[in-house]
């Protein structure tokens, strides 16, 4: 049975998904966390009629932004349609709101919340991030470089742990209602305009040592042509083509065509190809 309520609490979710299954969500985290220098994982969803389901790993982190009413102030509880699709990198954000979010965060727990990626579709939006004791620009190029192991751990986080997934939708809030006509406001931009989020602010194709050239070509691939129709549509030779696909192979360690292109589609997925 779903449970869906503007009069619930915020604390409430906080309390029946994230306290009440915390050794199940560390437990579930604890390899990655180890591997990647994490300290906390969060996952939210929520729908185009405002429902919202949270869990996250730091109970104290979780009980304190609920607690806190941080809810209010942070920019990616917005409705979907304000939401965009892609890996958002949160450092120096232009919203003083989200500011005192990040800082209370820091001081309070030694997190620094790094990386969120955004997934939307035609019911709603999808939100998990992670955080770090460290912003450093290792740390960062190491989840850069990392993306992938990122992405299949989220897809196996529920597919491992159904119980949560349950929990979820047992437990959902009508956030629109709870927050207010400022969830129906455009977000502020995180970010400068026009900049690419991960081209240009987080330099990822420099992370994976990725020419324009070479992210030209991958979309082309993933998107399903061949190397003699790329080559048509950048004016190159096929021969060229065919040479660049070996380095690609070799800068992504993939050991076949097929891989590459998999690859391609799953940094397409991640939000990695903007539109030129």
């Amino acid at each position: 049975m779903c449970y869906i309520s503007s009069l619930m609490s915020y604390d409430s979710v906080i309390q029946s998904v994230s306290v009440r299954y915390s050794d199940v969500i560390n437990k579930a985290c604890s390899e990655l966390f180890r591997c990647l220098n994490l300290n906390h994982f969060w996952y939210c969803k929520i729908d185009n009629n405002g429902n919202y389901s949270f869990l996250g790993s730091h109970v104290g982190w979780c009980e304190l932004f609920a607690g806190e009413k941080f809810y209010q102030k942070y920019a990616y509880i917005k409705h979907p349609k304000y939401q965009k699709n892609g890996i958002h990198f949160i450092k120096n954000p232009e919203d003083p709101d989200l500011m005192d979010v990040l800082s209370s965060c820091k001081g309070r727990f030694q997190m620094q919340c790094l990386l969120s990626v955004v997934t939307k579709d035609g019911s709603g939006m999808e939100e998990f991030g992670f955080a770090s004791k460290s912003a450093s620009d290792e740390q960062i190029s190491l989840l850069m470089n990392e993306l992938p192991l990122l992405r299949l751990f989220v897809q196996n986080f529920f597919n491992e742990h159904p119980i949560l997934k349950s929990a979820l939708f047992d437990h959902q809030i009508n956030i629109g209602k709870l927050i207010g006509s400022s969830f129906y406001e455009p977000i502020i931009p995180i970010f400068p305009k026009n900049k690419p989020l991960l081209l240009q602010t987080m330099k990822l194709g420099s992370s994976l040592d990725l020419t324009d050239g070479d992210i030209e070509v991958l979309k082309l691939l993933q998107e399903g042509s061949s190397a003699t129709q790329i080559a048509k549509q950048i004016f190159r030779s096929p021969r060229t083509i065919e040479h660049r696909i070996e380095r690609l192979k070799e800068k992504l360690t993939c050991f076949s065509k097929a891989e590459l292109i998999k690859k391609a589609r799953e940094l397409e997925k991640m939000g990695v190809f903007y539109p030129t």
